[in-house]
């Protein structure tokens, strides 16, 4: 089966353009197929000064807030292994919880009493740095990049009032959201590959959708999810 086929669906992303980029790499390599990149959100670094010397680590609960951070040579524990590798690359100390924010909770709470700085975008889902405040651990939230939202290119609405198979990763409950907001005509038949269950709920019961979540909460586990799907 290859890309060029009519019959094979089509992949659309809409993560931040680098993040899109980075990934239709993966799914290129994965799949054969070249996805269309649409971005829903466009990111905004803001300025923050250098980590003051009081902090014992800084949180990074996505790629954004570490491309957004100065480099420190700290501790810095990171939602996932993608975060984890791009802040080890930056010269911080690294570790990840595995993609989980739960997990990163806890994770923390068994290796510091800090306080820690969270470095995060503008909007953000849950409140880790309320949690850990009041199981000891301070934190102080310091917000490095906006998340502006952008509509769909000309190119994804074709795919989506097309009749072709369309794969479409979400990786985020509010990228979902904004996604819901720009259906407008949308009638190609759309498979929704979650990366967790938070996003699957903001699209279930879609019309011509159906939805799978990702083994794990990660871009492997929804690569792996992409392919089966795509080779099906």
């Amino acid at each position: 089966m290859t890309s060029d086929n009519q019959n094979t669906p089509k992949i659309l992303l809409t993560r931040p353009q680098a993040q899109s980029e980075q990934f239709a790499k993966m799914c290129r390599d994965a799949t054969g197929a070249t996805p269309v990149i649409s971005p829903l959100i466009w990111i905004e670094t803001l300025p923050i000064p250098p980590i003051d010397t009081r902090f014992k680590g800084v949180i990074f609960t996505s790629v954004n807030g570490v491309n957004a951070c100065p480099p420190a040579n700290i501790r810095a524990y990171c939602v996932g292994d993608k975060t984890m590798r791009v802040a080890q690359d930056a010269g911080f100390d690294a570790v990840s919880a595995g993609g989980n924010a739960g997990d990163l909770v806890e994770l923390i709470l068994g290796q510091t009493k800090g306080p820690l700085i969270h470095v995060r975008g503008e909007h953000v889902r849950g409140d880790i740095a309320t949690v850990l405040t009041q199981r000891g651990v301070p934190i102080q939230p310091v917000t490095a990049y906006r998340q502006t939202p952008r509509p769909l290119t000309k190119q994804a609405r074709n795919l989506l009032e097309g009749y072709e198979t369309v794969i479409l990763p979400l990786f985020s409950p509010r990228t979902a959201k904004l996604f819901v907001a720009e259906m407008g005509n949308a009638c190609a038949p759309i498979h929704i590959i979650a990366i967790s269950d938070a996003v699957a709920q903001v699209v279930s019961g879609l019309e011509n959708m159906t939805v799978t979540v990702a083994d794990a909460p990660n871009a492997d586990a929804t690569l792996q999810a992409i392919k089966r799907h795509y080779d099906a």
